[in-house]
């Protein structure tokens, strides 16, 4: 299939890509990038001018569709998992906010009495309640 692929194969190739398992998903690439390297160059750098000149919508399309599952068809699938990430980096630097998101998610267990319904007196039993708390911090890097 690498042998008879043109540049408008590339949406069926990532196609064809996403049903391999990962470890053979990495070796068509692979090989896509060693027997075609001029359309894989198109590929990679047509990419990256995508993202030069991609709006801030765009580029929250391209947050999305960049991970694996979301579009198969994407030509971005067809890149190494080195070129991904450096076309990852690029879109990280070029929508980057300047802000640091970290959520921390904690168990929080609280013991309250409960009364008894059958009786009148209040039973001495306590009942554990588990709560999920999330904090969201926000920090400033130096970029």
């Amino acid at each position: 299939m690498i042998a008879r692929l043109t540049g408008r194969g590339v949406t069926d190739f990532a196609r064809a890509l996403h049903g391999l398992p990962r470890q053979e998903q990495e070796r068509a690439r692979t090989s896509f990038r060693e027997r075609k390297p001029q359309l894989y160059a198109r590929v990679r750098d047509g990419l990256i001018g995508e993202l030069e000149r991609a709006s801030a919508s765009k580029l929250r399309y391209f947050r999305w569709a960049l991970f694996p599952g979301n579009k198969p068809e994407h030509p971005v699938h067809t890149l190494t998992r080195e070129d991904q990430s450096a076309a990852w980096e690029f879109l990280k630097s070029r929508s980057g906010s300047g802000t640091e998101r970290t959520t921390i998610s904690a168990g929080v267990e609280t013991s309250v009495p409960v009364a008894s319904v059958r009786t009148s007196r209040p039973s001495r039993q306590t009942v554990t309640n588990k709560q999920r708390v999330v904090v969201t911090r926000v920090a400033v890097t130096n970029a």
